[in-house]
């Protein structure tokens, strides 16, 4: 095992959201946002650094705060150029290897991460995610439990190979839209969801937000909070999961 690769945690952050903004500063449970919860988890692994890159619009000001507030870094990039807020990031902070996290998923599930960075450690590859049934790379699906994670060279050779909107605002989908360019290694997504596509706990509109604040509440409550604890509450009430329906096929991927 690899333990010398320099690996750090990029998380993609802002406020300026057309779907639904401030969704990551506001509120979320007990005083805390959504991107409180999340640095704070992962500060939980020591060996890697968390950078919070965010926007250099003044509107942002307040994802820096909350940056410095946890003692962790931040970078201020293009808010539109987001693989370059990536790449430019990864270079100042000395981070070849970027765990990338979206800061709307507040049920990002460490155990998961825990693994990703062992067999990518193992196996170093331009990319590395979990996937599903349909051949769906995690980061396509609206779960919201997984990161990704890829080489700095691999979003080099991206800003290299393309100018698209897409992919620059996209981080990842080049990749694994052009699957013969990369070296790509896939790990099979948790049999309990691995053929499920009815679950949503990513948060991208008002109706997401509050209706994952009241699983939240109720889940860490109990102390439950792995991904199996999480689809089996769902599974028993089956009105959460048909509100859940009806925003994924609002907001297709």
């Amino acid at each position: 095992m690899n333990t010398n690769l320099k690996i750090g945690f990029i998380v993609q952050a802002r406020t300026g959201s057309v779907r639904f903004s401030d969704k990551v500063i506001r509120e979320f449970y007990e005083g805390e946002s959504i991107l409180d919860i999340i640095i704070k988890k992962l500060k939980s692994f020591r060996d890697i650094p968390v950078i919070v890159a965010t926007t250099a619009k003044s509107c942002d000001d307040i994802i820096v705060e909350t940056a410095i507030n946890h003692e962790v870094d931040y970078f201020r990039g293009s808010e539109e150029n987001v693989l370059e807020r990536f790449i430019e990031a990864a270079v100042k902070f000395n981070i070849d290897h970027i765990i990338r996290i979206c800061s709307d998923n507040v049920f990002l599930d460490p155990g998961s991460i825990e693994e990703i960075i062992l067999e990518y450690r193992n196996n170093p590859v331009d990319y590395l995610s979990y996937i599903l049934s349909d051949n769906r790379p995690s980061i396509k699906t609206h779960f919201g439990f997984w990161a990704e994670i890829a080489s700095l060279k691999a979003l080099l050779k991206i800003a290299a190979m393309t100018s698209e909107n897409i992919y620059l605002e996209h981080v990842t989908n080049y990749i694994y839209e052009h699957p013969g360019e990369f070296e790509i290694k896939f790990i099979k997504a948790p049999e309990v969801v691995y053929h499920r596509y009815d679950i949503r706990l990513t948060i991208d509109t008002e109706e997401d937000f509050y209706l994952q604040q009241s699983v939240y509440k109720t889940l860490i409550s109990k102390g439950k909070m792995s991904i199996g604890e999480i689809v089996s509450y769902l599974d028993n009430n089956k009105s959460i999961l048909e509100k859940m329906i009806h925003q994924i096929h609002l907001n297709r991927k």
